[in-house]
């Protein structure tokens, strides 16, 4: 039986038709990025535009890609047909000046039967979503096969169904394509889109309805967030400089790490973070100039850092941000000032030489529902939770850990009360209560803060 294969339809307007340039763009690509993680994904984020303008920042996600997958599911936003669910195709293979690639028509079938997805032909003949991340994944995947799908004005829960049930399958990749270039329509607007796009990625956030179709980052956010997954940068570039369509505004990528990101953060980079503190407290404390470091797009991603100062063993200072409004590398770097600061008001010169630091990453803090002490201590892990208490507008917060002081919770819950001096009933309806997570950074061994 002759297999039923989709053509190619894309114009040179989007990347060569010739075999030969198309291969030999994608490795020039390949080679211009740099790589900032050690790390590999089942998951990423793409852009779909012209290898001229997003070319390189799917060059830059796409190297992050496991090269050991069998089935790359592509799950695109549909331009051009309105439905409800997903649609799926009955072609073969896949036409690329590269060659054909096979479509997992089993896994199609199977997709079809669970889900709210018909088979739909036509849908896919103009959409180029698709088509720009097909040389990417036949470079670096040559043998796998692919799973197109399109998605339609159906709720994202179709999408977190659909990576639910297909995850566990460590075979599976996943290729989500976004539509981001049309954030915003003015350049000037480009840092107000990276701040909005990187809080919804945090908290889940509702996004503007601006063109960004945001189904599959909703569907995706929410399911790192049930199984403490994080999305990592790696690019949000403004491609105003090489293209004057003021609609053509930022390209983003991203990809799924199996871990929360502050624990990213501190695998892939403790050195950098305690060089940014040590950096920061010198210049206060010393009156030096701040020497910048180079750091991965994780650090302009916004988050939260506590930073203490210890002489002696003894405590002397600190400052952190819980609900951080800035990144994480200006918020070490301001925290680690204003440590210095309050050292320096207490300590003598001599005495700031022999100091001792302690750094924590903090993650995004989220709200406790509670009716009774029962009800809030269902909801936390004592021993890795730490809290925050909002009340009459002031705060108070419990370091994760400090449970461990106390072998019977309730016990635990007469301890925050009292430092709350709300004798032994910590629940009122005017109390606000949030949990967090705090990751300590290690110093080098042997190192003095100071020299």
């Amino acid at each position: 039986m002759t297999d039923f294969v989709k053509p190619f339809t894309l114009s040179d307007e989007y990347f060569f038709s010739s075999k030969e340039k198309l291969q030999n763009s994608i490795n020039e690509l390949f080679k211009s990025v740099v790589r900032d993680y050690n790390y590999t994904s089942r998951a990423i984020f793409v852009p779909h535009s012209k290898y001229s303008l997003s070319g390189n920042v799917s060059a830059n996600v796409f190297q992050y890609f496991k090269n050991n997958l069998s089935n790359i599911f592509v799950i695109a936003p549909a331009h051009f047909l309105m439905f409800h669910g997903l649609y799926l195709p009955t072609f073969d293979m896949w036409e690329t000046p590269l060659g054909n690639v096979s479509i997992n028509r089993e896994l199609l079938s199977e997709i079809n039967e669970k889900f709210d997805a018909d088979y739909n032909n036509r849908a896919f003949e103009n959409e180029h979503d698709i088509d720009v991340q097909l040389p990417f994944i036949q470079t670096i995947l040559p043998d796998a096969k692919i799973v197109p799908i399109l998605f339609g004005s159906s709720n994202y829960t179709f999408l977190l169904r659909l990576l639910n049930e297909y995850w566990d399958d460590k075979n599976n990749g996943f290729v989500f394509v976004h539509n981001l270039s049309h954030f915003f329509s003015e350049i000037t607007e480009t840092n107000r889109s990276e701040i909005i796009l990187e809080d919804f990625l945090q908290s889940g956030e509702t996004l503007p309805n601006n063109g960004l179709r945001s189904k599959s980052l909703i569907a995706v956010t929410e399911f790192a967030r049930e199984r403490n997954f994080s999305l990592v940068r790696v690019g949000l570039d403004n491609c105003s400089e090489i293209s004057i369509d003021s609609n053509q505004i930022s390209y983003g990528a991203w990809f799924l790490a199996e871990e929360c990101l502050i624990s990213f953060i501190k695998e892939q980079f403790s050195d950098v973070v305690y060089q940014i503190c040590k950096n920061a407290i010198r210049s206060r404390l010393f009156n030096t100039e701040f020497t910048d470091i180079p750091t991965a797009p994780v650090f302009k991603t916004r988050g939260g850092a506590f930073v203490e100062i210890f002489q002696n063993d003894q405590k002397c200072a600190e400052s952190g941000t819980f609900f951080a409004d800035r990144t994480f590398y200006e918020d070490l770097v301001q925290n680690s000032v204003d440590a210095a600061i309050q050292a320096s008001n207490i300590l003598q010169k001599e005495q700031l030489k022999k100091i001792q630091v302690k750094i924590y990453l903090i993650s995004r803090p989220t709200g406790i529902a509670f009716n009774s002490e029962d009800s809030l201590l269902n909801q936390i892990d004592p021993d890795k939770d730490g809290l925050i208490f909002l009340q009459n507008d002031t705060y108070d917060y419990i370091m994760p850990g400090r449970c461990r002081e106390f072998p019977d919770k309730r016990e635990f819950i007469k301890d925050v009360a009292r430092i709350l001096g709300n004798d032994k009933n910590i629940h009122s309806k005017l109390m606000y209560v949030f949990k967090f997570r705090a990751i300590k950074i290690e110093c080098p061994a042997d190192e003095k803060f100071i020299h």
